[in-house]
């Protein structure tokens, strides 16, 4: 006689900022869900599963269920991170209860209403150039606003559950083969996210990783597609189109933002990426 599987659903347990104070170390042995986590500023250090993450803005990093965690937060600018907290399978019978379990007396840390059947492992870290990475943190924000205000239910711990985890699985899909950067590159990316502002040289950049320039290009082609200053051009203009869309900032402001001093070479470089001049792109936009 088989037994019969409940029917089940992702559920959204959690969602919340938390801005760490400086040197501020947090640690939990055991967290009874999927997590999803990035950092909006500052930097700080993520271990888990005998491994250690630097985050900085740019970045998600997904932890497998029942993970461990342990967060070290810089001493001069510590992160302010955003936190998922998806249960990948649970239960249609229960009512989601809003809250993640990371202590082993707490019923619903054994709860069978409450499990995973996904195949991940090991945490990952990914690149908010990738689309899947960028969703889950677009999905995440407009979460973090719901569950601050206490305004849920159970369909919506239940649909917001379900998107991130459709972006999971493409995540997991789109890095089958490749299944994390190296070392040198993620440290690369995680420089330039931070320093947008700045003029970046492309020849420091290798050098700060001991690669050569060409070594450094033939790297972001295998696993992002384009060369290094292709990829820089690319997350200025990113943030110059946010800033230009999501900020008040004059146009010489948001070039100085993304480390053009010269606002018409800005321009030039704008209008050639997105094809409108950020004058035509603010007029397009719909701003307060």
């Amino acid at each position: 006689m088989s037994s019969r599987v409940e029917p089940s659903s992702p559920a959204l347990v959690w969602a919340n900022w938390y801005k760490f104070l400086q040197g501020e170390s947090i640690r939990y042995e055991h967290v009874a869900s999927t997590c999803y986590l990035w950092a909006i500023n500052g930097h700080g250090l993520i271990h888990s599963s005998k491994q250690t993450f630097r985050i900085s803005p740019g970045f998600v990093l997904r932890l497998p269920w029942m993970h461990d965690i342990h967060y070290e937060a810089d001493n001069d600018f510590p992160f302010h991170l955003g936190t998922l907290h998806l249960i990948p399978n649970y239960s249609i019978s229960q009512p989601v209860e809003a809250r993640v379990s990371y202590l082993k007396d707490d019923p619903l840390f054994h709860s069978p209403s409450r499990y995973s059947d996904l195949n991940l492992q090991t945490p990952e870290l990914a690149s908010l150039a990738e689309p899947y990475a960028r969703d889950i943190v677009g999905i995440g924000t407009y979460a973090i606003s719901k569950f601050s205000s206490n305004d849920g239910s159970d369909f919506l711990y239940r649909s917001l559950g379900k998107m991130i985890q459709n972006d999971g699985l493409r995540w997991s899909r789109e890095t089958k083969i490749a299944k994390s950067y190296p070392r040198e590159l993620v440290n690369i990316m995680q420089h330039v996210q931070a320093n947008l502002n700045l003029p970046l040289g492309i020849e420091e950049l290798a050098n700060s990783v001991e690669w050569s320039l060409s070594t450094t290009n033939r790297v972001f082609r295998k696993y992002l597609g384009m060369t290094l200053s292709t990829w820089i051009r690319q997350e200025k203009m990113r943030e110059a189109e946010k800033l230009l869309r999501e900020s008040s900032l004059r146009i010489n402001e948001v070039a100085r933002n993304v480390g053009y001093q010269d606002p018409l070479y800005f321009s030039h470089t704008f209008k050639k990426y997105y094809g409108i001049s950020p004058r035509e792109f603010i007029q397009k936009s719909m701003r307060p």
